[in-house]
């Protein structure tokens, strides 16, 4: 492990793994960003065998993972996010001569790789690529679409209770006892939990297991980072609401010669950019639009073309698969599904991961 000194007077505690395999010296790395906020970047040093023989750079924010927390953490926000995050670039590049490399972000970090990039100086640091895995434009879509979909699937298991409730006590009610309700003997031990109640723990466990992370048991890599998610940014919202959408907007439809006076900045129209999440993933269409369709310049909106595919199986069900036939994005913006995946995708569905990852990174290695 190594360490680097941010301006902002943080150590900050960075590894840099070799591939598997030997990999070939010659390929620019791969940066990665962390989510949560708060989760150690030890969650994702999975990525290591799947990026195609590069080497992989992580590292831990201020207060995460071996990262020295800041003196007055209540006090800590996004934009010390940003400058810390920029600091690791500039160390990478002047501590360990690199001059080139592959971003991936996700979740809440792929915000905050948004962010650097909008605000921040890379100096001799040339970006190849930006992968988006999981990440739009701003925390606050993502936290929307999460409580969207736990509040659906409560609802759905407060009325699976009930009926099982009702059916129990209709059920009850014809055993013989005093007042046609099966007796003392058939009451119940103890206080239930209302239909609600049992219903939001019920909701949040079935969450997890479509929208988060399929993976059971959960792998140990993320189980022990979200067990040890940093305090300081569970208590703070200024690290929790996090929206770059409208600067990203502003900055798409920034003339060329003015985006040129910006030192070090990255010129957005020409980034490659990998937009990928899991097919289940909270972070939905609604959170990457942003991302995929921001530009004031942009000849027409995207065209999605529905394919109704007729599957005859002994139910006759009949599945609908969602296709990008006919996409007018941003000129250098791809978007990925990663199959029979959630959130934490490079975990659930490897194999799909890496092929799509790779035959990005490959196609834009010497950008």
């Amino acid at each position: 492990m190594q360490t680097v000194q941010t301006q902002g007077g943080h150590t900050i505690a960075l590894e840099i793994r070799d591939p598997l395999d030997g990999g070939a010296s010659d390929l620019a790395p791969v940066l990665c960003v962390s989510g949560g906020p708060g989760l150690p970047s030890s969650y994702l040093h999975p990525l290591v065998p799947l990026l195609g023989g590069r080497r992989t750079i992580f590292f831990d924010l201020p207060g995460c993972g071996a990262s020295d927390a800041p003196s007055e953490p209540h006090s800590y926000g996004t934009d010390d996010c940003v400058a810390d995050f920029c600091d690791v670039v500039a160390q990478l590049s002047a501590k360990f001569g690199l001059t080139r490399a592959h971003l991936l972000g996700h979740s809440w970090g792929g915000v905050l790789a948004l962010a650097a990039l909008l605000r921040g100086r890379f100096f001799e640091m040339r970006l190849c690529s930006l992968v988006l895995l999981s990440a739009g434009a701003s925390t606050t879509s993502l936290l929307a679409e999460a409580r969207r979909l736990r509040e659906w699937i409560r609802r759905g298991e407060e009325m699976r209770i009930f009926k099982e409730r009702l059916a129990a006590r209709q059920q009850a009610e014809t055993l013989p006892g005093a007042g046609g309700l099966g007796g003392p003997e058939h009451a119940p031990t103890e206080i239930q939990q209302s239909p609600y109640e049992e219903s939001m723990d019920a909701a949040e466990e079935l969450f997890f297991a479509k929208h988060e992370c399929r993976v059971k048991p959960v792998p140990d890599c993320l189980r022990d980072a979200r067990n040890e998610v940093s305090s300081m940014y569970k208590a703070s919202r200024n690290l929790e609401s996090f929206d770059v959408a409208s600067e990203l907007a502003e900055r798409m439809g920034e003339p060329a010669e003015e985006a040129a006076t910006r030192e070090g900045a990255v010129e957005f129209g020409t980034l490659p950019v990998l937009v990928l999440r899991g097919e289940d993933d909270f972070c939905t269409q609604k959170c990457v639009q942003p991302v995929l369709g921001t530009s004031a310049t942009m000849p027409q909106k995207a065209q999605l073309k529905l394919v109704r595919c007729a599957c005859l199986t002994a139910a006759y069900r009949c599945f609908w698969l969602l296709t990008a036939a006919s996409l007018d994005l941003l000129p250098s913006s791809e978007e990925g599904i990663i199959p029979e995946a959630g959130h934490y995708s490079f975990l659930e569905n490897p194999e799909e991961f890496s092929r799509q990852v790779i035959a990005f990174l490959e196609r834009h290695e010497a950008s």
